[in-house]
């Protein structure tokens, strides 16, 4: 049986970068959005993590946001 694979979002200022991995050692996949308006940067992680969730699925999504 295969690891469960979780999601993550990283909020940043410039960039923010969603990742799909099973754990540190393997990253599923990855994509990086720019920062643009809220309603364009929130829209595009959405539909990014809906693509994902329907081809794999994964067990949780953790977000990270600094500043």
């Amino acid at each position: 049986m295969s690891e469960p694979i979780y999601a993550g979002v990283e909020l940043g200022g410039t960039k923010c970068v969603a990742i799909l991995a099973r754990g540190p050692g393997e990253i599923v996949e990855r994509q990086v959005i720019p920062t643009t308006s809220p309603e364009e940067t929130l829209g595009a992680i959405e539909r990014q993590l809906l693509k994902w969730h329907a081809a794999h699925g994964f067990a949780s999504l953790g977000i990270a946001s600094f500043g």
